[in-house]
Formats: structure tokens, sequence, C-alpha cells
């Protein structure tokens, strides 16, 4: 746990991210502390329901790929896109 929070925080778009977009909503010259520190709090939890969305969504689908007849047709799909990709190439 400590070092999936130790990859977040120490990501560098994030990072550019939150320098670029928090001075559009906070004047940091006249912000207080409260209010950094809710607008902090907001985007967490917002991040943290994406996150959780993302968990859950990765759980419904991993289910679905456990089934043999489901991964056959998407073996049989994948191929079908990678032999159409090779055929364009071979004819651009």
């Amino acid at each position: 746990m400590s070092s999936g929070f130790l990859i977040s925080a120490s990501n560098p778009k994030a990072l550019l991210f939150f320098v670029g977009f928090l001075p559009a909503f906070l004047n940091l010259e006249a912000a207080a502390f409260s209010d950094i520190f809710i607008a902090s709090i907001v985007i967490a939890a917002a991040f943290l329901a994406a996150l959780s969305f993302y968990a859950l969504m990765a759980v419904q689908i991993s289910q679905k790929f456990k089934n043999e007849h489901i991964m056959l047709w998407l073996h049989r799909i994948a191929g079908i896109m990678l032999s159409g990709v090779g055929i364009f190439v071979i004819f651009s």
C-alpha cells in the first residue's frame, strides 16, 4: 500500500497537473491554509472515486476473461485486427 502511494505521489505528470491546475481555481497568495486543505481533500476524494471505479470495472472484466468462450472470440477478433493492419502496411 505504501509503495503504491509513493509511486502515485512521485508521478511527475500528476505533480505538473496540480502545479498548472490549482492556481486557476485558488489565489495562492490570498488563500488560507483551510482553502488549500479543502481543495486537496476534494481532489483526493475525486481521485479515490475514479480509481475505485476503475478497480471495480477491472474485477468485472477479469471475471469475463475467465470464460474460455469469450477468450476464444477475443483472440479471433485480435487476430483479424492484426491481420488487417498487416495487410494495410503491405499495401501502403
